[in-house]
């Protein structure tokens, strides 16, 4: 069981941040975007413009390299592949998806359409994202074992 291999983590979290910040593009962006807008016109704001989307991608870029680094955390414990990915993918999904939305509804905030959807789409966001980090990351390889000294003398 090898030392946590930082440069994969941070190389297989930005991929796998690009994956949820796309899905997260098309899922709000494009698909859910008359629902969105509807769950935003009774809070008095504006849609998130560049801004804030930008900063949205930041935070996407963070999920996944956070994600990369719980799937090589647990990678030891549960294997390599898809299942801890799906693993690591669902313990962000929930501390960065399910638990903020479900504060949301607590509160009032969002409508219930686009708060089911938006956790849907995060857990597609998450699992993809698990996924795609699991296939980059490699654990750092293992340094050869020195050579024995030979006994025979040399020519």
């Amino acid at each position: 069981m090898g030392d946590i291999n930082y440069g994969r983590v941070i190389i297989a979290g930005l991929v796998a941040g690009l994956v949820i910040n796309v899905i997260g593009y098309v899922a709000f962006g494009l698909i859910l975007a008359d629902t969105m807008a509807e769950a935003f016109a009774p809070l008095g704001v504006a849609e998130p413009g560049v801004t804030q989307i930008a900063l949205f991608w930041v935070i996407g870029f963070i999920h996944g390299i956070v994600l990369a680094w719980v799937y090589a955390a647990i990678r030891p414990r549960f294997g390599p592949g898809p299942a801890t990915a799906m693993k690591a993918g669902l313990i962000l999904w929930v501390v960065g998806s399910l638990q903020p939305s479900f504060g949301d509804a607590v509160m009032g905030i969002f409508t219930t359409t686009a708060l089911v959807y938006g956790v849907l789409a995060g857990l597609v966001q998450f699992l993809a994202a698990g996924w795609v980090a699991a296939y980059l990351y490699q654990e750092k390889e293992a340094a050869p074992a020195p050579a024995p000294a030979s006994s025979e003398p040399a020519e």
